[in-house]
């Protein structure tokens, strides 16, 4: 068998009758499937499969405002995701969920308040002018 390496690629050609017979009933085995790369020696890498890529790939992720991957931290409750609802502002799904239980519109009003930690935005609920905090202090 010919093995070709290419960007993001390992290409397996099989140019002989042998060789299809070997190659052609595994890759029918293994279509589909993800697949981890193992360095097992200076000579040798392993392709182990995981298997169906939509089982493979079904992962858990921590879903927390304060993930290191941007796209995990805004779909948390605590991202700041400002939207308006029946004529009220929101800063964050969390915000409209803990206000939802009150009549008094003033505590739906939606602010932002900065960490002293670091730079990262929390919001806030305001009444008059007392903050109230919806989110706990980033680390």
């Amino acid at each position: 068998m010919i093995v070709r390496l290419k960007p993001n690629l390992l290409l397996i050609t099989a140019p002989s009758q042998e060789h299809q017979e070997t190659l052609i009933p595994w890759a029918k085995d293994v279509d589909g499937h993800a697949f981890i790369l193992q360095v097992q020696d200076t000579q040798t890498i392993r392709l182990i499969s995981r298997g169906p890529e939509s089982d493979a790939c079904r992962e858990p992720i921590n879903v927390t405002s304060r993930s290191p991957i941007r796209e995990i931290q805004l779909i948390s409750n605590f991202a700041h995701t400002p939207f308006e609802l029946d004529g009220v502002l929101y800063g964050s799904v969390e915000a409209f969920w803990q206000t939802r239980p009150r009549q008094d519109l003033r505590f739906r009003s939606s602010c932002m308040c900065r960490s002293r930690k670091r730079s990262v935005d929390r919001e806030c609920l305001v009444s008059g002018t007392r903050q109230i905090r919806s989110s706990t202090p980033a680390a």
